[in-house]
């Protein structure tokens, strides 16, 4: 499932090639992404123009002239590819839409994302989004307000930081790496945490985040994260076996050694 910096690096990646540009027509190849009817969406979109793009936690907003909001949810498999030229369809290709020069296609294996059209930030008709916590990136994400919203949850904190409504973006992967940089179980209860460990945890979160987008190309090969070696069972730091847990329903990874 995209987190928050894979959905930022697919806004990044497409941002210049529609910014400012006019959508000249769209090709719904699979209406079932259409939270919307496939007429309304062609008869909106051809002639607006893109004003601007954002990411929203886990969405692609992609706010237009006359005022109007195209929202995408890429969901487990979707993605977001730039063509300058027409090529030929690809069997996963669920919406084309082009522009002027060059056509931007929403490919989805599974079918599993979504496609809204909504007026301008009228968010309120998608739940997810109309109760979507802050954003941890913005510098109004303090840790006065971090700690405040930390105080009314109760639970195991690995679930907490993948509750949409806490703070917005982060999911089991990242939230594996967050834990593991912080020294904290993915299994230990939020209302139990001391006021140095919501400190650590709190910076984790920023500085995870902050570096998984600004070098999403390498992250691969960073042999010190953890997310390179959950999967293979093993601490980065050479403690030994990793051990796993089923948390809201996904397996999460964490290190006996390292995260008391």
């Amino acid at each position: 499932m995209p987190e928050l910096p894979d959905v930022e690096n697919v806004v990044n990646k497409i941002k210049p090639y529609v910014v400012g540009k006019v959508f000249k027509d769209v090709e719904i190849l699979d209406p079932l992404l259409l939270q919307t009817s496939p007429s309304k969406l062609k008869k909106v979109l051809i002639e607006s123009r893109v004003e601007e793009l954002e990411r929203r936690g886990k969405f692609i907003l992609f706010y237009l002239a006359p005022p109007r909001t195209l929202i995408l949810h890429l969901r487990m498999t979707g993605d977001l590819l730039w063509f300058p030229t027409s090529k030929e369809r690809h069997l996963h290709d669920r919406l084309i839409f082009f522009f002027e020069h060059g056509e931007m296609r929403f490919r989805d294996q599974r079918r599993l994302g979504k496609v809204y059209l909504v007026p301008e930030r009228g968010f309120s008709s998608i739940k997810a989004l109309s109760t979507m916590g802050p954003e941890p990136l913005s510098p109004s994400f303090t840790f006065s307000l971090f700690d405040e919203l930390l105080r009314r949850k109760k639970g195991k904190i690995k679930s907490i930081l993948m509750d949409q409504s806490f703070v917005a973006g982060i999911g089991n992967i990242y939230g594996d790496e967050i834990l593991f940089q912080a020294g904290i179980r993915p299994t230990r209860r939020a209302e139990n945490l001391k006021g140095g460990e919501k400190k650590v945890l709190f910076k984790k979160i920023k500085e995870v985040l902050w570096e998984a987008v600004s070098d999403y190309e390498q992250l691969s090969e960073k042999s010190s994260w953890f997310i390179n070696w959950r999967r293979k069972g093993v601490c980065p730091r050479g403690c030994g076996r990793l051990e796993r847990v089923k948390i809201g329903g996904r397996y999460s990874y964490f290190c006996p050694s390292c995260q008391k």
